[in-house]
């Protein structure tokens, strides 16, 4: 017996991947004149699963660069956050520092503006 394969007429060519399946399922085995079963056309089910992973890979990599510019700018962010920091630590500190020079020079003019009392 010899079992033949035809395509069923109303098979179109389709263009998203499962509309693809769809038509790779649509060859028909006959033996004899009678239908045996069906079977699917693995190079287009292939080619389908090919791009969807290229598609995949693409937009991956699309993540990928973009988390790395992400990243780039979270640097340079941290580093003026530091830089700011430090600046501000070093005002802050010129800042007490003239408030205790202050002080002092208030208490040097204090003592000396005050009588010495003899103990009682």
């Amino acid at each position: 017996m010899k079992r033949i394969w035809v395509k069923k007429e109303d098979s179109e060519p389709l263009l998203d991947c499962h509309e693809l399946r769809k038509e790779a399922t649509r060859w028909i085995g006959y033996e004899s004149g009678e239908r045996t079963g069906i079977t699917t056309n693995h190079n287009v089910l292939t080619a389908c699963y090919v791009l969807l992973t290229l598609a995949l890979a693409f937009i991956a990599f699309r993540s990928l660069r973009q988390t790395k510019s992400s990243l780039d700018l979270t640097r340079q962010q941290i580093e003026l956050n530091k830089q700011q920091s430090q600046e501000a630590s070093a005002a802050s500190e010129r800042h007490s520092q003239a408030t205790i020079d202050a002080v002092n020079r208030q208490m040097h003019v204090t003592t000396k503006a005050l009588p010495l009392l003899p103990p009682v």
